[in-house]
Formats: C-alpha cells, structure tokens, sequence
C-alpha cells in the first residue's frame, strides 16, 4: 500500500459517497484557515482503498482539525481490517516523516456505521493510540417516534404538554434571510446567558450552509422568536444538530422540549432515520443536567472516542 497526496478536488472524485460531510474536502477546504496545513491523503494498493484529511496544529496531524468528527474514508463498505491496519501504519510513517509529533483523530459515534467503526477502533486500540477523549454522545432513533409521548421521561412529558399549550408556530425558515439572522441570535442570546462559547461565527454559518446542506427552524410565540435550531444533513440518513437553544426569560413555556419534538418530526417526515444532537460531555465530564435532558427527549447515548498517539 502507499499513500498519496491529493488536491481537495481530487480527493472529493475519489472518496465521493463518504459516509458523513465532515470528511469531505470541500467541507475541509472551507475551514483550511483554522489550521497551518490541511492534508487530502488517499491509501492505495491495487486499488484507491481509504482516504484521510488532516490538519496540522501545534505539530500535530488532527481529523479533524474544524468539525464534530472525522477520521478514515472508505471508498467501499467491505474494507477489509488488514487494509485499515495498513493505512493505520502508513499514516504514521507519513506524520514521522514529516516531523510532526503526533496524531490525532476524533471519530463519530457508533451509530454512523458501526462496522467500519469497529474495525477501526480495535485498529487504532491495537496500534497504541490512547483514548484521549471518551464523550457521551446522544441521538434520536427516529424508528422510535411512533407514540412518541409515550415513550419520553414523565418530566419531558409533563414539559411537552405544557409547550404544546402555547399556540407556538414552527417553522423551516431556509429561504428567509432575516429570520435566519433571528435564528443565530436567539441561539447567540443562550450562549451568552450560560456562559458558553458559540464557535461559529454568523458568517461560518452561513459559509458552511452553501457547501453543507443546512435547515434552519425558528420557534415564535406571538410573532416573537422564542427557541431555535440550527441543522446540517451529514450524510442521507442523519441529520446533525450542532446547535439549538431557547432565549432566556421563556424557560417556564418550555420551548426546547417543543422545538425537539418538531425537529424529531420533522426529519422523520422526510425519511431520515436519526437526529444526531451531540455530546453532552466536556473533556470527557459529563454535564449531568444537559445528559439527563437529552435522555429524556428519548434519546440514545452512545460513545464517542478521540485517540491520540505521540510519537
């Protein structure tokens, strides 16, 4: 096997049907200005096989350097473990070669493709590389939305009713530009409040949603935006919800066990089978209020992992 450096272009005819949009070149390539260096490798061996980006920061080689996750492409399912083994072991003489101390990679929850996953954990575990990072991580398995009320904790039931009495309007809002400004700035005003940073800017928003596939929903109450959430579709089955969040001053209507419910709904009508909404964990620490609201949405926890390997 060798491994081979390739134009963002290049790489995206390639590795064209990866199995979520954080791993493509043109996502990547959008975001190169977050890092010294980005890197479009491919791993080949009678045939093109697995495809990495990476960037490079404080000497190290990080997938992904601007996003949730990212990791290893296949350009089939049926990739064989020798194989990952192999582009596993020609990654790392590539970064040795290069000078850089380490590397880095962030992978998605099991849930993306569990088999593919699998195999490359037991790799990476198997190489040395440690668990830098173990997060918990939630999503909505949309298969489970049938009686929906009957399913949820009885304090996100109780809360539900509550929302579901005050005549609030939803609304997908992807060709209106005001109120996608209104959209960022409710979920700008709760990060503000709790003390949180918000990572992207308005524009990295906007920027991200020409080359990712984005829905905006706004939640009002008398023609006044309440609660809102911003969504990207990561691959055909599974939408991601990198940030949500209600205004501060109208917690007692409960507008986020609403706004949930409709965004559940929503995307179930179109036939995708998850709402992934993230992890609830920092550094690996659970934040146990924000844990135990996700989980009574009905969601599922999962893994997620980060390895790392210095050299």
């Amino acid at each position: 096997m060798e491994i081979i450096e390739l134009k963002p272009e290049d790489y995206d005819s390639i590795f064209n049907k990866p199995y979520h949009i954080f791993n493509t070149a043109t996502f990547n390539d959008l975001n190169k200005y977050k890092c010294d260096e980005v890197k479009y490798l491919a791993f080949k061996d009678t045939k093109y096989r697995l495809g990495f980006i990476g960037g490079v920061r404080n000497n190290l080689l990080i997938s992904p350097f601007s996003a949730p996750f990212g990791g290893f492409s296949f350009v089939k399912g049926d990739i064989q473990i020798a194989q990952i083994e192999n582009a596993v072991s020609h990654l790392e003489q590539y970064a040795i070669d290069k000078g850089l101390d380490g590397i880095q990679v962030a992978l998605p929850p099991l849930f993306y493709n569990e088999t593919f996953l699998a195999k490359l954990i037991n790799t990476l575990y198997r190489n040395n590389y440690a668990i830098a990072n173990l997060d918990l991580d939630f999503y909505m398995n949309l298969e489970n939305m049938d009686n929906y009320s009957e399913k949820i904790w009885y304090n996100a039931k109780k809360n539900l009713q509550i929302a579901s009495q005050q005549d609030f309007e939803f609304e997908v809002c992807n060709n209106d530009d005001e109120k996608i400004k209104e959209v960022y700035q409710i979920i700008a005003e709760n990060r503000i409040s709790r003390d949180k940073p918000l990572n992207m800017s308005y524009s990295d928003v906007i920027n991200t949603s020409r080359v990712v596939p984005t829905d905006f929903f706004l939640l009002s109450k008398d023609g006044h935006g309440i609660a809102s959430a911003i969504v990207f579709h990561v691959n055909d089955t599974t939408a991601y919800v990198p940030f949500w969040g209600d205004r501060p001053g109208f917690l007692n209507l409960k507008p986020m066990n609403f706004i949930s419910f409709k965004t559940f709904e929503y995307y179930k009508s179109i036939s995708k089978k998850h709402v992934h909404i993230g992890i609830s964990t920092e550094s690996s620490v659970p934040n146990y209020g924000l844990c135990e609201f996700k989980e009574s949405l009905g969601c599922t926890i999962t893994p997620k992992f980060t390895f790392k390997k210095l050299f």
